[in-house]
């Protein structure tokens, strides 16, 4: 039978659901996300956080080392049928991701880059989630 998935039962992910109620709470109009805590709430976050086992940790030890055995059982098989492996959205996004600027597709897709005047009126050098072409040449955001 298939291991259940734990991925979003670690308990970082426990607190983070929990933190999101914190969120609503100073504006219901938000629509809450994973990651408004640590824009909203860094010094609780740092307070609350282990830096000895961070999130990269957990996801390392969880997460990575189960796809990386999966991987290396697939390997020894030579096969990957009767594997029990859910790749999951982000999976077939870096493969999109990938295919457009190998193939420079111009594919549109939302991705995380510098502003540089992406959004006007807002901080050049800030990270924003916007829409992008993507090819040879990487993400070209479109303007908003």
């Amino acid at each position: 039978s298939p291991k259940e998935d734990f991925q979003h039962k670690a308990p970082s992910w426990i607190e983070t659901f929990k933190k999101v109620k914190d969120v609503f709470a100073l504006d219901p109009t938000t629509l809450p996300n994973t990651y408004l805590k640590y824009y909203l709430y860094p010094d609780y976050e740092v307070a609350h956080s282990d830096p000895e086992f961070t999130r990269a940790n957990e996801v390392m030890a969880g997460r990575e080392k189960e796809v990386f055995d999966m991987a290396r059982e697939i390997t020894r098989r030579g096969t990957a049928e009767g594997a029990h492996f859910h790749a999951g959205a982000h999976a077939t996004f870096i493969v999109d991701l990938a295919c457009a600027i190998a193939f420079n597709t111009q594919e549109r897709m939302l991705l995380i880059v510098e502003n540089n005047g992406a959004i006007a009126n807002f901080d050049e050098t800030a990270m924003v989630e916007v829409p992008c072409l993507v090819g040879v040449n990487g993400p070209e955001p479109l303007a908003m």
